[in-house]
Parts: structure tokens; C-alpha cells; sequence
């Protein structure tokens, strides 16, 4: 007692553990048969509230009560919201009042436990002001929101000096509606809050509030923790409240974990999530269960946020940034998660961005300067050798060879930066269009599609760390077409000294050997031959473009070395980078170690100059066109230098049509050949040929007899196109229509629509709109693409599975609801049929299914 000042009270009321300080000022109060305004006014705390006192202490407020009743200053201020601050709520100190919280929304008051009120009467918790409190950890119990017979949310004391002292665990609120006057006090509602009922909680639910609970402790008593646990608390409640949607909008599709999770809270649904309205104890004690369980990483915290990401949204929210957007601000972690749930829901554009294929999507990080060094380390083309194992070998169009090669360089810049088609085309010499690099992975087959981005993204992984030593940038720029051409003295000496001018006058090399030579040299230089040569098309065969004599490949390389010793250019003349190893991921196309090099020397030897050359080749290699043509220009091919000096035995002249003139007329040689030797199409020299004046025939001799019967088998009413039944039958389109005048057969778009239930029984016909929606060429695909847009959960995960645009889909969904007269999908209700939509999904399964097996039964027989 020797410590007992003058100034201490002389009755000790010690505080409970986590107490509040209103509630512990309140105690005190009644302890001393009076009212917590009573108490500070005696203190001398005039202008102190507790409402203000229980957010933080002024130094005055700490001096009074440390004295008063003997307690430190901190112990007075853990008894405060203060250590609290920008965690589980915003203090605003100078005015002293509780802002914005960074979760949930602003209340006045206090949850409760009307068990831990009874257990200690009239004590109340701090943590149960915290709107991330919403569970009693001691007693496995929701808290209660309000008291239960004024509805409001109450407090731990009573403001106010009239009265007498309040009651221990009884609602301290006035009474509403009641008006007394002459200075009467209105009396206290006084309902008992032990006896509120809350409902029971268990399992995950009482797990995450206490690891809530935890966060919040150590982020109070951790200064260097306090950013990372704010970020991941901000991360909580954005998974809490949109799983507070996702209940609403797509509980139907919620994994089991999820109803387990309602059962665990009391079984019952939480109301609706409204940004600015009140959430209660049971919404929050649900909601952050499901936030927890998403956020940990795992098979079942994974199937979590898939459930709400793909339903936790906003109807309006529809858009890449939109579904992104949200996400931006969480830990790499959580994003990468969630990057890779809206894998399927993104444009390839933004998968590429994202990553969302690989082991780790994340926020686009690279800058323009990442970008640029990339675009000077890949030519303008891709590496022949990387090209064959991105390009699958299922890919047809070899006329597309170079502009598919164009289209992988440019998408090797995007990933991880924010750089557009048309920019990165730019970066790379434009020598493709914005168009033609986003139709490369738009019509890449779906099984391709995931392994191409992967592998394009350690392509650009790879070129990140190791640049290499070619600056492609600087040589575009240097070695233009009009620039990069062979020294003409030099490859004079080496013709004359090897008898490969032998026609032309004063020993001079021909003009096509010296263009031939130009085309090796871009190569070389660039990665891309002069667009000269592809102007009509992205790439065509020529033998004369893939293989050269052993002596004429090593003084194109000799030459290709000096100019860039001229240009004071220290770099080697050809690099690629080595690819990852091919057990990491599956190649779309091939790999370069299946194929024996001389196998396809003595086959490329034997069938390059023959007609049909890449159809012969196929044949003797195995190879699809397209990496036949890949694998010749990665492979150096020796050319019989017969074969060479042979294209000297042409007059040379003074132009290109003389040249074209004298090799049709003169030496009568066909057009294919005639395209090999001038380095053009077949199409362009017969429109030079044309140009000139010559007449070329207007038919071929036919090699075919088509009858009327193998029209009617094969092609009258059996959905085909007109270019694959010219295949079938080995003609061009143009014999296939002479036959089908002579036979008076209706042919391409004069013909009937497509029945395919012509020969079916009115008792098996589908209904007469779903037939007409089967009808036509195309009919039969269509009904299968809107049968599997029901299947997804957006027009944009169908189309990304089936490997076509969202904008082709949406326009086959609108052909077939025009013609079936229609509606068949709710317009503003994602996939989802109409009443009328699904009874025309049901009619028509059912008859593509019959299709499917009778089909199966004429291939059979």
C-alpha cells in the first residue's frame, strides 16, 4: 500500500484479458455504483469520450488513468483500437474517429458473445469491434450483430451522465420512440444479451477466424510484417466478397468444399453482398472461410478460386481488363492462381501476355527496352529449327510458310511486356501484317495451342537472359535489299574459274545466278530473303532458294562475313538459340534428331526438280509439306553443280520478261520450271507471260471421266465442298464444273442446300426448324459448335476450345438462330438457353448423333 497515491482511486478494478477500455471504463464505473461519464468527469477527463478513447488515447487521457488507477500505459493502450490501425480499421487521430475500414464497411458498435457476457459479465472483448471478427473462438459460436430486441448494434457503455450505473451484459441503449420530458432520463433498453441466440460454427469456418485472429495480432505486434499482412488481408476480402456473389450467382457450380463450408456456418445462405450495406456476422464468417480456403494453394484451394473467379463477378464485368483488373493489386501468388483459372476466358493476345499456359502467369513486367532487345535478337523470320517444332505438322497452306514464320517471330515479343500486334510487327521490319501474326495461334488446333504459348514464352525466357551475339535490329536497318547484294567481280571469278557462264558474252555471271546469290545473302544477313521475291505470296517452293553447290553456299557465307567486317560489325553470321530440352514440354511439330540428313539429301537430290517436287518429297521423307520446306532451308542441301551451270545455258537479257519470254518460247520449258528458274509463282509468270501478249491454254488435258453416277455418290447431296470433292475426284474446280454442266448437275452456289435427312423417315426427321438449321454445307459443323457452347461457361471458352474466333462463333450462333426462327440463348444470361433454345439443343443432339451413327456405319460397310 505504499505505493497509494493521493491521486489513485482507492477501489482497484483490474481489466479483463482483452478487455476494451470503454468496457473496462465501464466496469469501473459500476464498481463504484456510478456511470462511466460520471467516472471521467471526476478524473477530470471533461471533454473525453469513450467512443474516441476506445480508437486511441490522447497523452493527457494516459497521464489521468495511469494515475488514477495504477495501470501502465501499455496496458491502457493494448486496451485500444490504435495498434490496430490500417489493418482491421483507419483512425482518423487528429479529429479521433474511425474512417473507411480497408474490409468490410464502417460500424458503429460492437458484435458480441452473449456466452463470454455471461461467463464475464459486462466484459467485452476488443476484437469483436473488428469487422473481421465474427466468430468466439472459446465458445465455437457465431457472434451476435444486434441486441435482440431493439435491433440495433450496441456498445459496451452508455454515453450520457443520467442514470444510474448499467447493468452488467444488458443492452445500455435508450429506449427508441419514447420522448420524457422535464429532464427525465429516458431509460436503457436493458434486454439481456446473455440470452441471445447465435448459431454454432465449426470446421473451416472456426479455422479461418482464428486465422484471421492470428494476421491481425502479428501484424500489430510486427511493424515489418504489417505490409505484407495488410496485403494479404486486402487479398481476403476480395476473395470474400466476391464469394459472397459466387453463392448467389453460381452456387449450382460450386465444388462440394463450398456447401460444406454454408454447413459448417449454420447452413443457412448469407444475404446478398452490397458494397455499401451491412454485413453480418454470419455473412463475413462464411464468406472469409471460402477466402481462406481459395487462398491456400492446393487441388482444394485451386478448385475454390476457379469457383470464384468464373462466378464471383459482376454480370458487366465482362471484359479481359475487367476480369484482370481486380486481381491487379495482389501478391504474385495469388495472381499467377488466378491467371491461370481465366486461362481459358482470355484472348490469346492476353494469354500470351499473362503467360497464363506456364507454370507461373504473372502481370506483364517487361518494358519496351526487354522488347527491343528481343526483336534484335530474332530475325525478321523465325529460325528454320525452331519453326519446325512451333509449326504443327498438321499445318497445311505452304504458301504461308514465310508468313507463319513472320507471325512466331512477332508473337516471341509479346510475352510478358504490354506490346500490341502492330507494334511488335513494327519492332520487327514489318514484314508481315498486324492481321496475318493474330491469325497464327487464332487458327492454331487447340491440343497445339497451350504447348505454342508455353514455348514461346521460354523462347522469350531465353532471350531475356541470353540476348545473343546478333543484333538483327542494326542489320535490317544496314543490309536493305538494295544493299545486300554479292560483290559481282568476285562471284565473276569464281564462275569463270568453275565454267559457270559459259553463254554469256565477256564471261559475265547470269543475271540468275547473281539474284539467286542475292536471295542466299539476305538470308544470311536478315533471317528473311528480299520481299521481291514474296510479293504475291508468303513463300513458294523453289529448289534454286533451298540448296547450292558446297563451293557457291561457302562463298555466299564468305561474302555474307566481309560485309559485315565492312560495316565494322564483330558478329558472327548466323546464330539460334538452343531449345529447351524436348522432355520439358511436348513440341507441337518436330524434332530436327527424328530425321536422318541423308535420307533427305538423296530423296531432295532425287525429287526437287521433278513435277509434284514437295508431294514426291512428302512421300519419300514422311515429312508434312510444311517442315519439308522448314527442314530444307535449315539443312544445308548440295546442289549438282550440273544442275547449276545448267541455268547459265539461258540467254541472259536485259529484263525479266525477255527472260521469261525466251525460257517459254524458246527452250519451251513449263511453267513450273519456268517459276523455279525466274525465282517466281507459277500465278506470276503466267500473268507476265499474259502481260506480254502470249496466249497460254485455257484448259489442261483431263485425265479424269467423272460420270453422272459417281456425281450422285459422291458429291449431289452429301454436304461436300466444292474443293474437297475436286480433290477426291483429281481434277481442278474448273473440270469438276465442266462435268457438272454436262450432266446438268446444279454446281457451287446455283446447287440445292444440303438435307443430310433426305433419305430419312418423317417419323425420324428432327422438327422443321432444327432440319433447317442442319441445312447447307456447313450446317452440320454449326450445330456442333452451338451444341458445345452450351457446354462452357462463355461464348469465349467455347470458341478458345474450339480453336476458332469468338467473332466467327457469335456470327455461326446468329446464322443458325436466323435460320431456326429462334432465340436459343438468353442474351444477357451467359449460356444459357432459352425455354425454346432448349428443346431445339435437345432435338438437335439427338440428330447429330443419328448422323454420327449412320456415318459410322457406311464407313464400316
Amino acid at each position: 500500500m505504499s505505493d497509494w497515491t493521493a491521486q489513485r482511486i482507492p477501489i482497484a478494478f483490474a481489466p479483463a484479458a482483452g478487455e476494451a477500455i470503454d468496457s473496462w471504463v465501464e466496469g469501473y464505473a459500476r464498481r463504484l455504483h456510478t456511470v462511466s461519464r460520471d467516472l471521467l468527469n471526476h478524473l477530470g477527463l471533461h471533454q473525453s469520450a469513450l467512443a474516441r478513447m476506445v480508437l486511441t488515447l490522447h497523452p493527457d487521457e494516459t497521464e489521468i488513468l495511469t494515475t488514477a488507477t495504477g495501470l501502465s500505459a501499455a496496458e491502457l493502450d493494448a486496451m485500444t483500437l490504435r495498434r490496430f490501425d490500417t489493418i482491421a480499421l483507419t483512425i482518423d487521430h487528429q479529429r479521433r474517429v474511425a474512417e473507411h475500414p480497408p474490409a468490410w464497411r464502417r460500424q458503429t458498435g460492437s458484435r458480441f458473445c452473449p456466452d463470454c457476457l455471461r461467463d464475464e459479465p459486462g466484459r467485452w472483448q476488443l476484437h469483436w469491434r473488428l469487422s473481421w471478427t465474427s466468430v468466439c473462438q472459446r465458445h465455437h459460436r457465431l457472434l451476435a450483430d444486434t441486441c435482440p430486441r431493439c435491433r440495433r448494434r450496441t456498445s459496451a457503455h452508455r454515453a450520457g451522465d443520467r442514470g444510474g450505473a448499467t447493468k452488467p451484459g444488458a443492452c445500455p441503449l435508450p429506449v427508441i420512440g419514447e420522448r420524457l420530458g422535464g429532464g427525465k432520463h429516458k431509460p436503457s433498453c436493458g434486454h439481456p444479451l446473455t440470452e441471445t441466440d447465435t448459431l454454432p460454427v465449426g470446421g473451416r469456418v472456426l479455422a479461418a477466424g482464428r486465422h484471421l485472429h492470428h494476421l491481425i495480432d502479428t501484424a500489430a505486434a510486427n511493424p515489418d510484417q504489417r505490409a505484407s499482412i495488410r496485403r494479404t488481408l486486402d487479398e481476403l476480402f476480395l476473395l470474400s466478397h466476391r464469394a459472397l456473389v459466387g453463392l448467389h450467382r453460381g452456387l449450382d457450380h460450386a465444388p462440394a468444399v463450398v456447401r460444406q463450408i454454408i454447413d459448417e456456418g449454420g447452413g443457412r445462405l448469407p444475404p446478398v453482398f452490397v458494397p455499401l450495406g451491412q454485413t453480418h456476422a454470419h455473412a463475413v464468417a462464411v464468406a472469409t472461410a471460402l477466402a481462406v480456403a481459395a487462398h491456400t494453394p492446393g487441388d482444394t484451394g485451386d478448385t475454390v478460386l476457379a469457383w470464384i473467379v468464373q462466378h464471383g463477378h459482376a454480370v458487366n464485368e465482362i471484359t479481359t481488363f475487367m476480369l484482370i483488373d481486380r486481381w491487379r493489386e495482389c501478391h504474385p501468388e495469388l495472381l499467377s492462381r488466378v491467371l491461370a483459372t481465366l486461362d481459358t476466358q482470355l484472348r490469346i493476345h492476353s494469354r500470351l501476355i499473362y503467360g497464363t499456359t506456364t507454370a507461373a502467369p504473372a502481370r506483364p513486367t517487361r518494358t519496351a527496352e526487354h522488347a527491343a532487345r528481343r526483336a534484335a535478337a530474332l530475325p525478321s523470320l523465325m529460325w528454320p529449327a525452331w519453326a519446325m517444332r512451333l509449326i504443327p505438322a498438321t499445318t497445311t497452306g505452304t504458301n504461308r510458310l514465310a508468313a507463319m514464320r513472320a507471325a512466331l517471330a512477332v508473337m516471341t515479343l509479346i510475352p510478358g511486356t504490354r506490346l500490341s500486334y502492330r507494334k511488335a510487327v513494327a519492332l520487327l521490319g514489318d514484314y508481315t501484317t498486324t492481321g496475318s501474326a493474330r491469325s497464327l495461334l487464332t487458327l492454331t488446333p487447340p491440343e497445339h495451342l497451350e504447348p505454342t504459348i508455353l514455348l514461346l514464352h521460354q523462347l522469350a525466357d531465353i532471350l531475356d537472359t541470353d540476348p545473343g551475339p546478333i543484333d538483327y535490329t542494326r542489320r535490317r536497318k544496314i543490309f536493305t535489299p538494295a544493299a545486300t547484294t554479292i560483290s559481282r567481280r568476285a562471284y565473276a571469278t569464281l564462275a569463270r574459274a568453275n565454267d559457270w557462264c559459259r553463254i554469256t558474252r565477256g564471261g559475265h555471271p547470269h543475271p540468275l545466278h547473281l539474284q539467286i546469290l542475292d536471295h542466299h545473302l539476305s538470308v544470311l544477313l536478315t533471317g528473311a530473303p528480299s520481299r521481291r521475291l514474296d510479293r504475291h505470296v508468303a513463300s513458294a517452293w523453289n529448289p534454286l532458294l533451298l540448296s547450292l553447290p558446297t563451293a557457291v553456299r561457302d562463298f555466299v557465307h564468305d561474302q555474307a562475313r566481309k560485309l559485315l567486317q565492312t560495316h565494322a560489325i564483330d558478329e558472327p553470321v548466323t546464330w539460334q538459340p538452343l531449345p529447351p530440352p524436348s522432355a520439358a514440354v511436348p513440341w507441337p511439330g518436330l524434332d530436327l534428331s527424328q530425321i536422318d540428313p541423308d535420307q533427305f539429301a538423296h530423296a531432295f537430290a532425287q525429287h526437287a526438280m521433278s513435277r509434284r517436287p514437295i508431294a514426291r518429297l512428302a512421300e519419300a521423307t514422311g515429312l508434312h509439306h510444311t517442315h519439308l520446306q522448314l527442314y530444307a532451308q535449315h539443312q544445308p542441301i548440295d546442289m549438282p553443280e550440273p544442275h547449276w551451270r545448267s541455268i547459265a545455258d539461258t540467254p541472259p537479257s536485259n529484263s525479266d520478261q525477255q527472260i521469261l519470254h525466251q525460257l517459254y518460247h524458246d527452250q519451251r520449258l513449263p511453267i513450273q520450271q519456268i517459276a523455279h528458274r525466274s525465282l517466281r509463282t507459277p500465278h506470276q509468270v503466267r500473268q507476265e507471260l499474259t502481260a506480254q501478249g502470249t496466249t497460254l491454254p485455257r484448259t489442261r488435258p483431263r485425265r479424269v471421266n467423272l460420270t453422272r453416277e459417281w456425281f450422285e455418290q459422291n458429291y449431289i447431296n452429301t454436304g461436300k465442298t466444292v474443293r474437297a470433292t475436286a480433290r477426291e475426284a483429281g481434277c481442278s474446280i474448273t473440270t469438276l464444273r465442266l462435268y457438272a454442266r454436262r450432266f446438268d448437275i446444279p454446281f457451287g452456289v446455283t446447287a440445292p442446300p444440303h438435307d443430310p435427312f433426305a433419305d430419312w423417315s418423317d417419323y425420324h426427321k428432327p422438327p422443321p426448324h432444327v432440319a433447317a438449321a442442319f441445312a447447307g454445307p456447313h450446317g452440320t459443323t454449326r450445330i456442333r459448335q452451338i451444341l458445345a457452347m452450351a457446354e462452357h461457361p462463355t461464348q469465349r471458352a467455347a470458341a478458345a476450345t474450339l480453336g476458332i474466333t469468338e467473332q466467327l462463333l457469335g456470327r455461326h450462333r446468329q446464322y443458325i438462330e436466323r435460320t431456326a426462327g429462334i432465340q436459343i440463348f438468353h442474351p444477357w444470361l451467359r449460356m444459357t438457353p432459352t425455354p425454346e433454345g432448349r428443346e431445339f439443343l435437345h432435338h438437335a443432339a439427338k440428330a447429330l448423333r443419328r448422323l454420327d451413327k449412320r456415318a459410322t456405319v457406311l464407313k464400316i460397310s
